[in-house]
This record gives C-alpha cells, sequence and structure tokens, in this order.
C-alpha cells in the first residue's frame, strides 16, 4: 500500500520498533523498512517520474479538448467565408490541412502558443520535386505577395523534405481571448493566399513536367 501511494507523490516510510530488555534496563530499535535506507532516493525518483507522467497525460487531454474547441469555432467562421475546408473536420492537433488541387500541396492552418499560420505546404514525397514546385513559385514571388497583399514567409528548412508559403501571426492557442484575432487573421489570410497561389497552378504544372 505504502509504494503504491507513493506513485502519487506521497511520502510516506515504514518503520519496525522493537523493544528489548538487558537486566534491568529497556531499549527500543527503530529501524525504516519501507523503503529502505539503500532503496529510498530511487524509489521516490520512481515517484517523482510517475506523477509526472500521471501530469502530463492529463495535460495532454486538456490540450487535445482546447484544440478541439478552437477548431469548431475556427471552422464555423472559414466556411461562412470559403469552400476551401467545408469537408474537414475538427482535431486535437495544432494543424488542420486540405488539398490545393495539385497532388502533394496542401493549405494548411497551424497554431501554437506563440502563432498562427496560413500556409501552402509544398510535400510530394520526393525533395527533387518538392524543391521545383518551391524554386518554380519563388521565381513569382513578387506577383504572389502582390496578390496576396503583403509579405509571405518562403521557408526552406535544410535537412526537411517539405517547404512552405506561409503567413504567420501573433496567437496563442491556450488563450481563450485572442482566438477571436487568430481566427480573423487565419481566415483572412488563406481567403488570399489560396488564389495567389492557384494562378500559378500552370507554372507549378509546368516545373513537375520537366525531366528529373
Amino acid at each position: 500500500t505504502v509504494l503504491w501511494l507513493m506513485n502519487f507523490n506521497i511520502r510516506l516510510q515504514c518503520f519496525k520498533a522493537t523493544p528489548y530488555a538487558m537486566n534491568d534496563e529497556l531499549f527500543l530499535t527503530v529501524e525504516q523498512i519501507i523503503p529502505t535506507r539503500d532503496a529510498e532516493e530511487f524509489m521516490i525518483g520512481l515517484a517523482s517520474k510517475a506523477q509526472d507522467e500521471v501530469v502530463g497525460a492529463e495535460a495532454q487531454i486538456v490540450r487535445h479538448a482546447l484544440r478541439r474547441e478552437f477548431w469548431a469555432q475556427f471552422l464555423a467562421e472559414m466556411n461562412r467565408r470559403s469552400e476551401l475546408f467545408q469537408n474537414i473536420t475538427t482535431s486535437q492537433t495544432n494543424w488542420l490541412m486540405t488539398g490545393s488541387g495539385t497532388k502533394g500541396i496542401g493549405l494548411k492552418f497551424t497554431v501554437t502558443k506563440d502563432a498562427c499560420k496560413a500556409e501552402i505546404y509544398i510535400d510530394r514525397d520526393n525533395e527533387a520535386e518538392n524543391r521545383r514546385v518551391f524554386d518554380a513559385l519563388s521565381e513569382r514571388k513578387v506577383e504572389i505577395e502582390k496578390d496576396f497583399g503583403g509579405p509571405l514567409i518562403w521557408e526552406e528548412v535544410e535537412g526537411r523534405r517539405a517547404y512552405k508559403i506561409m503567413a504567420k501571426m501573433p496567437g496563442n492557442i491556450f488563450d481563450k481571448s485572442k482566438w477571436p484575432n487568430m481566427t480573423q487573421a487565419m481566415v483572412g489570410a488563406m481567403v488570399r493566399l489560396e488564389p495567389a497561389f492557384r494562378k500559378q497552378a500552370a507554372a507549378v504544372q509546368m516545373a513537375l513536367a520537366e525531366p528529373l
């Protein structure tokens, strides 16, 4: 029982008390038996780890529920403004994505504790093809950003296969007071970003048609 309770970060010890007499003298020895002194530090460490795992699991459940709640209200506004995400349901993850009409290129929303993003996400399971699409769009950066109505982040991270073209705004998924502004910013960015990309679909197809 004591060992089980220690898993919940409750500090408990069991002692064995042994009385004995020697002539007219009475004595009492006290010995710690659970946990043993040699194992006490180890047991405390195990208990702390178990408690951390319980707390971590509970926090994850809360995060998942919060994201579902956010995406539900977000999709209601997105679907009011556009049909792009009408077939997408809520999620416990920090992102939602739908197709763009070109294989391996998605329209993606991402939310974190620091920011919210609307993205063109390029991942065709082939690094060379991803690079071609990104380069073809990069050559038209000025035109795309003009159609979008502002600068975009063109992300190519060494060692990663996928590429991103994104609008990034301030936000915090864990602060409900920021949800209205995040929703409006992300929806507004996507309804401008998608047509700016779609206008370059022919250039993307030409780049993919070139032999590797």
